[in-house]
């Protein structure tokens, strides 16, 4: 149904201005709503991303200090491990490093743990980790290692080899 009209040939409709603001097309309002609101939700969304990012390099700088301070507590129980002088080794031992936790910085805990899996005449074999516990949210982060232990009863004290670091 073709139909002439002032401002031009409009196939159904005629456009008149009068009948245009008597309509009041609320498809397009509709359009234009949904269209801001999906717009808002991107832009919300993209924000919460970001501040989820932020606390993200946060705990990965606090993640990084702990295993930093780990493997600090790892090499400070191996040099306290070649002093030891007793023939007779505890099953578990461990001790906090309160210094060095209060050095590097508030809320810290740093610590030592050596446990013994097989005790023979003279022989032993076991793990070493050093533990270290960072940051508000208390990110922990260990390093291992496996040890051999001989006792040379000449010089009176343990010969401890190390290998197998973990994670």
């Amino acid at each position: 149904m073709k139909q002439d009209v002032p401002g031009g040939v409009i196939y159904g409709y005629i456009l008149e201005p009068e009948l245009l603001m008597k309509r009041r097309n609320g498809f397009i309002m509709l359009f234009a709503l949904w269209t801001g609101l999906i717009i808002f939700s991107f832009s919300l969304a993209a924000a919460v991303l970001a501040h989820q990012y932020e606390k993200q390099i946060v705990m990965y700088r606090y993640s990084i200090e702990a295993v930093y301070l780990a493997e600090s507590a790892l090499l400070m129980g191996q040099l306290q491990c070649e002093s030891e002088g007793e023939s007779d080794l505890p099953e578990k031992w461990e001790q906090e490093f309160s210094e060095l936790a209060e050095k590097s910085g508030p809320g810290r805990k740093i610590k030592v743990v050596r446990t013994l899996k097989q005790t023979g005449q003279g022989e032993v074999t076991g793990t070493l980790r050093g533990i270290a516990c960072v940051g508000p949210d208390g990110v922990q982060r260990t390093r291992a290692l496996s040890f051999n232990a001989i006792y040379d009863a000449s010089c009176q004290r343990w010969t401890f080899t190390f290998y197998d670091y973990r994670i």
